[in-house]
């Protein structure tokens, strides 16, 4: 029963403002026809992220789209908004626990408005006949109580699942993260969502408690980060966030 899944999370961080009882989860959906490659050009094994300031990685879908990865900014809320109502209701509910309609007007000031150290996140933006489409979010806040954890959250609108961005972000965060001195990702996860527990395990993960229908996970950023064949896209970093 979807409507009795909202367990009491109020002692964690949200990664949703004023909404306590309703910390999303990390969102993924299996990669259609999807290939582990190096996630860069030159073989590399990934893209250096350092900090707000460390660029643009540009990838292409399997159907030839081509996707821009890069750090969130307070300019994006109009992007947020315009994802947000792309979302179907189950992508919502695996999101945010609840069948939530709309964001509030202070949600995206708090979604956006990150200062890359304690509270973070990766957009993925389409390229889609000329115009910039934003495809997915990838996020991650630090525990108060456990500075060397964060709660990591993906959102990848239903146009775009099954393409590999879902991992591809939670990749660049946990770099991001990592220079930041975390050293694991705290997921919670529906128990109903088979497609996010897998891609967690893959990743490394660890089951901790349960209640109420969601799995606490938690995944060594060391495990995401020195595997760069968890990615499934090609990243290859370009200058000026030009596609």
């Amino acid at each position: 029963d979807r409507g009795g899944c909202r367990p009491d999370l109020s002692h964690r961080i949200p990664l949703y403002p004023r909404e306590p009882h309703c910390l999303p989860i990390a969102t993924h959906y299996p990669v259609r026809r999807a290939r582990v490659r190096s996630c860069s050009t030159t073989g590399r094994p990934g893209p250096s992220v350092t900090g707000p300031t460390a660029g643009t990685y540009r990838a292409r879908l399997d159907d030839g789209t081509p996707v821009r990865f890069r750090l969130i900014r307070p300019s994006d809320k109009g992007l947020l908004a315009a994802g947000f109502e792309e979302l179907s209701e189950r992508s919502r509910y695996e999101r945010f626990f609840v069948q939530l309609k709309s964001l509030s007007p202070a949600q995206p000031e708090y979604l956006t408005e990150v200062d890359h150290v304690n509270h973070s996140a990766w957009v993925a933006i389409a390229l889609e006949r000329g115009h910039e489409r934003g495809a997915g979010v990838g996020r991650w806040v630090r525990l108060t109580d456990e500075p060397e954890i964060a709660e990591v959250a993906v959102t990848v609108i239903d146009a775009f699942h099954r393409r590999g961005l879902g991992r591809t972000l939670v990749f660049l965060a946990a770099i991001t993260a990592a220079a930041k001195g975390v050293k694991s990702f705290r997921a919670l996860v529906n128990s109903g969502n088979r497609a996010s527990l897998q891609m967690f395990r893959r990743m490394g993960a660890t089951k901790g408690t349960w209640h109420q229908g969601v799995v606490e996970l938690t995944i060594p950023l060391e495990s995401v980060t020195q595997h760069a064949e968890v990615v499934p896209l090609d990243l290859e970093p370009v200058e000026n966030g030009a596609l």
